[in-house]
């Protein structure tokens, strides 16, 4: 049987080791957390919503076809909302925010971007209108 010493110096070693694998483990989280190798393919659209209707913006390519989702953007709050590359080679977008519990959807029209550009789009307080302006 081992002595006291013995098994308490083995129960310090395993808690070290442990302590250094937690380490080692939140220390590689943290690293790929923060990097996003696609971020440089990728435009970026502020959406300010100042209406009281919750919108879910879309985002459809220059030659129609299917409505790729973006985001919600909740009342009263502003999101930072991430056009993929896929989407910036159908470019112009035309951005539609489909409003809950509203029948209207209003659209900023045809959106030039590239990869990096950020705009802002605000969706006016009554709800029907889109204004795409430069993101500071």
């Amino acid at each position: 049987m081992p002595s006291p010493d013995a098994r308490e110096s083995a129960r310090i070693v395993r808690r070290a080791r442990h302590v250094v694998l937690l380490l080692l483990v939140a220390a590689s989280c943290g690293r790929f957390r923060n990097e996003d190798p696609m971020a440089t393919d990728q435009a970026t659209i502020v959406f300010i919503n100042q209406s009281l209707a919750q919108a879910d913006v879309y985002a459809i390519g220059s030659g129609g076809g299917e409505a790729v989702r973006l985001g919600v953007v909740l009342p009263g709050s502003t999101s930072a909302l991430r056009v993929r590359s896929d989407l910036l080679h159908r470019s112009p977008l035309n951005i539609v925010a489909r409003l809950l519990a509203e029948s209207s959807s209003p659209q900023s029209g045809p959106v030039s971007l590239v990869a990096g550009d950020r705009v802002q789009i605000t969706l006016q307080s009554n709800g029907r209108t889109l204004q795409v302006l430069p993101a500071s």
